[in-house]
Formats: structure tokens, sequence, C-alpha cells
């Protein structure tokens, strides 16, 4: 559902916030694949709030985030998380300094990792988000890490990424 929203202007606003709301509602489990399915799903409502400028709760996905990134130690996905952060700072906050923080936090977890591609990738970003002032409009200068690179630049085999909302149907 989420990767069907990209690029879209219209949606169905309340849909979107319920299934927010479940996502958010998911405990953390110690299954590595639901654990990787949830973070998936958490980023891309995080990009879709930052796409479509609307920041409610965007922190709690966020923290939520992080919280999967911890108990299930995906420690290389933290990078993806600050630059995240750091585009909510900038087009919700207009928080440059913050927003540079959080780019720079990004690229030294991307160093501590050893990824190149990932550092030169976030550096970009922090460049042109840096020099638009505010990104550009609606939100389209996106996170330019790693899962969102084109498959010819990932550093790791490219995997069909899991569509499983079956979680979303249950009340756990």
């Amino acid at each position: 559902y989420f990767f069907h929203l990209y690029g879209r202007k219209q949606y169905d606003k309340k849909l979107f916030e319920k299934i927010v709301k479940r996502v958010l509602n998911q405990e953390i489990w110690t299954d590595d694949v639901y654990n990787i399915v949830l973070f998936n799903d958490l980023m891309a409502i995080a990009a879709l709030k930052i796409f479509h400028n609307s920041f409610s709760d965007f922190l709690t996905v966020v923290d939520k985030a992080l919280a999967v990134i911890e108990k299930s130690q995906f420690y290389s996905y933290k990078p993806s998380v600050f630059v995240l952060k750091a585009k909510y700072e900038l087009l919700h906050k207009e928080n440059k300094k913050k927003a540079a923080e959080n780019y720079d936090k990004a690229i030294m977890f991307a160093s501590v990792l050893e990824d190149s591609v990932l550092e030169e990738s976030i550096k970009a970003g922090k460049a042109a988000d840096g020099a638009a002032g505010r990104g550009t409009a609606g939100g389209a200068s996106f996170p330019t890490v790693r899962w969102y690179a084109p498959a010819s630049e990932q550093k790791v085999p490219v995997r069909s990424m899991p569509h499983s909302t079956a979680y979303l149907q249950t009340d756990r």
C-alpha cells in the first residue's frame, strides 16, 4: 500500500492514518523477518509523511523505527533514520542546524559501517538540501539512502521487498 502512494498527491488520508496507527501499535518481536517488514513499513510511512508535508506523529514513527533497530540490532539501518530526522528538521521545523547534526550522525554511522556509497549519497543529499534551503517543494528531495538507491548501486544482493499486510489485520 505504501509504495502505491509514492508520488501521488491524492490518497485516502483516513485509511493511511488508520494503517499508520496499526503499524505503530505493532510489537517488536525477535523474528528478524517480521522486524525488517515492520521497519520498512515505518520508513515508508516516514518518507510519505515528508513527501506529503504531513508531520503528525512523525517523530513517533521515527522513534519506533529506532526501537526496531535497537531491539533487532539492525544498526546498518540507522543512517537512514537520521536522514529522515534531518528532513523533518529542515522541512517542518526549518532548523538547518539540527538538520545538519542529523545528517552528520548519518554520515558518521555510514562511515563506521564502511559504506562509502551510502556515505557519499548522504553527503550529496545534505549538500542538495543545504543549497536549496528548505529542499524542493512538496518534500520531493527524498533521502538518498541505500534502500532507495537503484539496484545497480546497491552493495548487497537485491531481494524482493515483502509486501505483507497480514499483521495489519490483527490486534496484537
